[in-house]
């Protein structure tokens, strides 16, 4: 079983392949993980049930499933995250204990906005990390999540990730915010030797932390050897060269994602172009390309190769 000091590197949120009808497609998820861990294990871990994956709009027999299905799939390759957030307590730490009793290696929660803050906050964490059994528990820190929070709380703040951090089985941190205040997040994460990880992937060159760039890339899910190209140049301080791969990420974004940055639908639609899974289909509202946004992707990864 892997540990916390496994999970490090390139950790791809998978999407959630769903049949036309909408229903669970657990015939894609083999496939889905084969393509991102490529011939030579690209990424170092796998997040289900995250952003990417759409969770807000899964019941708990879709998440569920498609943990099983990816740890089935993943055979002990890699670590695999299991997106553990629920609507209250008590739900977040039933799919606590589903993911300690069904293969994940380790948990991400992320705290909405209706979660209560400072030490309720560290309260509810105490009660969820013990339903854990012991496995590395993953905070997700996204101000879109907390934006109208009380008083104007958005996402964990450094303070509050210091504090969290005591409680035993947290050991890091998801941070998808801009750059300002991460090296605040890392330097917290030093002190326990915990793991910091960069939610934006426009951003991996501008990790603090040179020789572990950990981030949490959604177009690895597309294309895992771009991402390991930007990671390997970062760490061996190789920065011409990744400017040259961060450019090529931040573009290939704007081209699959489309001017309102629906991720999941443009990785989705990429993924059916190649193969990887039957549909595009998404669960969330208004995710899905529209005509013109799914032409211009087309057009471009016909063209691109990687």
């Amino acid at each position: 079983m892997f540990t916390h000091e496994d999970i490090h590197g390139i950790v791809p949120p998978l999407i959630t392949p769903l049949k036309y009808d909408g229903s669970f497609d657990g015939d894609s998820v083999p496939g889905l993980v084969d393509h991102v861990l490529g011939p030579e294990n690209y990424v170092h871990g796998v997040f289900v049930a995250g952003t990417l994956g759409e969770f807000p709009w899964l019941d708990a027999g879709t998440k569920n499933s498609m943990l099983r299905g990816t740890v089935d799939a993943v055979n002990r390759r890699i670590p695999v995250l299991y997106g553990a957030t629920g609507r209250d307590t008590r739900e977040t730490q039933q799919f606590c204990e589903y993911g300690a009793e069904n293969g994940a290696d380790g948990l991400v929660i992320a705290p909405f906005y209706f979660y209560p803050r400072d030490d309720g906050l560290v309260e509810v964490m105490t009660k969820v990390a013990k339903a854990a059994s012991g496995l590395p528990i993953y905070l997700y820190s996204y101000d879109l999540l907390a934006e109208i929070g009380a008083n104007g709380v958005r996402g964990i703040s450094p303070e509050m990730y210091r504090r969290l951090l005591d409680i035993e089985n947290i050991w890091g941190i998801k941070v998808s915010s801009g750059i300002e205040k991460f090296p605040e997040y890392c330097s917290a994460s030093q002190e326990k030797g915990a793991e910091t990880f960069m939610g934006n992937e426009r951003l991996v060159i501008e990790h603090p932390n040179r020789n572990q760039p950990n981030c949490v890339p959604s177009l690895a899910v597309i294309y895992p050897g771009l991402l390991r190209d930007l990671y390997d140049a970062v760490r061996s301080d190789d920065l011409e060269s990744a400017r040259r791969f961060q450019d090529i990420v931040i573009e290939t974004g704007k081209s699959v994602y489309g001017p309102d940055v629906k991720a999941v639908g443009g990785i989705k639609h990429v993924l059916r172009l190649r193969n990887v899974i039957s549909s595009a289909r998404t669960a969330g509202p208004e995710l899905d390309l529209n005509e013109i946004e799914g032409a211009y992707a087309t057009a471009f990864v016909t063209n691109f190769h990687y």
